[in-house]
């Protein structure tokens, strides 16, 4: 090792001698770390550079923090200089059709499968980064249940979700399905949790239904017979709801029995006939809480405030 310094800088920056000496020590971390860093810096070479940075970040992984980050930082710079690269030469041609450009660097870096590896998944990651998506939301949306997903396959889903974005990247990926392991583990993960994950919806729609249809009493001023907790109650009769408003609603949950046998509903569809401000005050909550908790709260998010009629005292 100590002959390294005696070598000249040509030699130092000859890549296959550079990588033999580091695949020779990797072991040796702080040496290697050295002789990758010299390379590095002095190094145009673009796709040796990708690949020596990538050796590297497998080599200082749970050995050396410090240097493991310097790697991943140089290997973002590296991506995303590439993809900004790929985004200008669509402009400038007015061409969209290869999406996010794999089929750029598959031209570019076909020599080294390490390369075009880290590539894949790095553009993979990008797809769901770069348009918001939430992957167990996603899967929810598309999917009834767990067994639904699993007649389509994992893998076979992704790759035609992936093909979407780009399909050089995802005819690559069905030659390489390990590189999508890091993705079918986190369905399998959301699989485990599938049914944990639909009580969570439902008990946010619940929590929110409960908070709107308080604002909106809270905000009108007129004399109703009704008040907030036995409307919601008597709503959820007439919805098919009440065990679920019983079972998300906290603040009463000590007297909800209580509630629940003191409603009378009798009495409550008369002053439905005779009373118009009870009757208005009664179809608004119905249409708070059926947008929340039946439909889908992001297509009416405001309704408690646009669409429903108010009304307040002159």
């Amino acid at each position: 090792m100590d002959l390294y310094d005696l070598c000249c800088d040509d030699i130092k920056k000859d890549y296959d001698f550079v990588k033999y000496i580091i695949m020779k020590y990797k072991n040796e971390i702080d040496f290697i770390c050295k002789v990758a860093d010299y390379y590095l810096e002095n190094s145009c070479d673009e796709l040796n550079r990708c690949e020596l940075a990538i050796m590297m970040l497998t080599f200082t992984n749970k050995k050396d923090i410090k240097k493991y980050q310097e790697y991943k930082m140089i290997l973002n710079t590296i991506y995303n200089n590439k993809r900004l690269e790929i985004e200008m030469g669509k402009i400038t041609t007015n061409n969209d059709s290869i999406g996010l450009g794999f089929l750029v660097i598959f031209d570019s870096y076909s020599k080294s499968k390490i390369v075009l590896d880290f590539y894949a998944k790095m553009m993979i990651k990008s797809i769901f980064s770069d348009n918001n998506i939430n992957l167990e939301k996603m899967l929810h949306q598309e999917f009834n249940s767990k067994e639904e997903l699993n007649k389509v396959g994992i893998n076979n889903y992704l790759i035609n979700f992936i093909s979407i974005y780009d399909s050089m990247l995802a005819d690559y990926l069905s030659k390489n399905i390990k590189l999508l392991k890091f993705l079918s583990k986190k369905i399998e993960k959301i699989k485990d949790n599938w049914e944990l994950y639909n009580l969570k919806i439902e008990k946010s729609k619940y929590d929110l239904m409960f908070i709107k249809v308080h604002e909106y009493m809270e905000r009108i001023e007129a004399d109703c017979m009704f008040d907030e907790t036995s409307l919601i109650y008597y709503i959820g009769v007439k919805l098919g709801i009440i065990d679920k408003i019983i079972k998300y609603d906290i603040v009463n949950s000590h007297i909800a029995n209580d509630i629940i046998s003191s409603l009378d509903i009798n009495f409550y569809e008369d002053v439905l006939k005779t009373s118009f401000i009870d009757r208005m005050l009664y179809n608004n909550v119905k249409q708070i809480i059926s947008n929340i908790v039946l439909d889908n709260y992001s297509k009416c998010e405001d309704d408690s405030k646009g669409k429903i009629l108010e009304f307040k005292k002159k």
